[in-house]
């Protein structure tokens, strides 16, 4: 009896709502048990439609909010979020989440500094915008190989493991900074990064440098050699004039 009274209000509230909620425009459910919010047809377990349909769903401000794909018993794809963040991932660690704060992407982070800030490695291609009409007051790098010849190169072995493992080769931030300030970033937790490919450029006009150099010493080299080539065929000349005068000072002697 207490389960009958209990189910009544339940069984008034269904009845109140229901021909709202099974109309066109509310929630259909079909013979096979889909459901369908806005159409009529729904070819899956659950289908939205509407001029600007979306599926929100809201948490108390102890817990948050989320959305889980299981194949099976396994977790797949989990969306999440709290006061901070959102996030997709599987469900296991959130070093194996994508997170979403502030504009920013992290993967492997929870509170990414760049557009996209990865904790790890990425395989693929890069590119970037360098279009002269994209640019103003442009200059040629200037005293690039003095520069260049400061830089330390150097081993090192990351703390954190889950940047790499064993030696790894590169050169300290605060190093470069105070070289070539331009290619040193510092992230919202004060850690400074590295723009290597900019790089790049001291070092091109750095190997100009040096072939222009080495173009002036093979001039120089050349030059030398045409010198000693003279100055070899003038030892010739001179060894055959010194023999002739001791042929003719014998002849002189012997006529004695």
């Amino acid at each position: 009896m207490r389960k009958l009274f209990t189910a009544v209000p339940v069984l008034i509230m269904l009845i109140t709502i229901l021909p709202g909620l099974l109309s066109a425009e509310g929630l259909v459910v079909d013979p096979d048990g889909n459901v369908g919010i806005g159409t009529a047809s729904s070819p899956q377990p659950l289908t939205v439609k509407g001029a600007d349909s979306g599926i929100r769903v809201e948490s108390d401000s102890t817990d948050r909010p989320w959305i889980t794909l299981v194949n099976g018993s396994t977790e797949m794809l989990k969306f999440s979020a709290n006061g901070t963040y959102g996030a997709i991932g599987d469900g296991v660690s959130i070093n194996r989440y994508m997170v979403f704060k502030s504009g920013n992407i992290g993967v492997g982070k929870t509170s990414p500094s760049y557009k996209l800030d990865v904790n790890g490695k990425i395989l693929g291609e890069n590119v970037s915008a360098s279009d002269v009409r994209l640019k103003s007051n442009i200059r040629t790098i200037e005293d690039s190989l003095e520069k260049i010849t400061q830089l330390r190169g150097v081993t090192y072995e990351w703390t954190d493991s889950a940047k790499g493992v064993g030696e790894q080769i590169g050169v300290i931030a605060q190093e470069v900074e105070k070289i070539f300030p331009q290619v040193v970033s510092i992230d919202n937790q004060g850690y400074k990064s590295v723009a290597y490919a900019k790089l790049v450029s001291p070092l091109i006009e750095s190997v100009k440098i040096l072939k222009k150099e080495n173009d002036s010493q093979k001039q120089i080299i050349e030059t030398l050699k045409r010198q000693n080539e003279l100055l070899k065929q003038n030892d010739k000349r001179i060894e055959h004039e010194i023999a002739q005068l001791k042929l003719m000072i014998g002849t002189s002697n012997s006529k004695k």
